[in-house]
């Protein structure tokens, strides 16, 4: 009996020992596993984070292309002209409505003495204009240009305006050197 019981305990210890060693082997392969899988997971993150970055560098670069063809469409169809015409002609406007407002008489140079040929009332006048106002705005470059196609008759005659029986003075030169226009930038840096 002593036989068997030692027998037995030498089973028990070697199967004890296995199932330890087997644990041990398990326990080293699940960390290879898992550390494998770190690795892979790092990997992947790597790449995909320069891959982002990529693709974002990629999308800015689509939509920067993108807003300059949008620019590009807009100039060529005259929407982006429109839009600058738009604040040309509200100037236009103003400048009608001080010479509407002035109470002179507006004509051009006359052949004899100081008075103009043909006066119209500056409120007769500033009607008409108004009329070609939306036409010069759109083809003018500037704010000056715009003072400069109201200020000259259709045959380029410098316009006067008259003031009772004052010397008649350039339409231009009146606008000018207005206190309501002083404010305003007569030039542009775009063309």
């Amino acid at each position: 009996m002593k036989y068997m019981y030692w027998t037995y305990r030498t089973i028990k210890e070697i199967f004890i020992f296995l199932v330890l060693v087997m644990l041990m082997i398990g326990g080293i392969a699940f960390y290879d596993v898992l550390a494998g899988i770190r690795k892979d997971i790092q990997r992947a993150s790597a790449i995909a984070n320069e891959n982002m970055s990529l693709t974002l560098d990629a999308f800015k670069l689509s939509l920067e292309k993108m807003n300059n063809e949008i620019s590009g469409l807009k100039d060529l169809s005259g929407i982006k002209r429109l839009e600058q015409s738009q604040s040309r002609l509200e100037f236009a406007h103003l400048v009608i409505d001080l010479i509407q407002e002035s109470g002179g008489e507006i004509g051009t140079d006359g052949l004899i003495g100081s008075k103009i040929d043909s006066p119209v009332a500056a409120m007769k006048w500033a009607g008409g204009a108004r009329d070609e106002a939306r036409i010069i705005s759109y083809k003018a470059r500037d704010l000056n240009e715009v003072i400069w196609s109201l200020s000259t008759s259709i045959t380029r005659q410098d316009w006067l305006i008259q003031f009772g029986d004052a010397k008649p003075i350039p339409l231009y030169d009146w606008i000018v050197t207005h206190e309501k226009i002083k404010g305003y930038s007569l030039t542009s840096s775009s063309s």
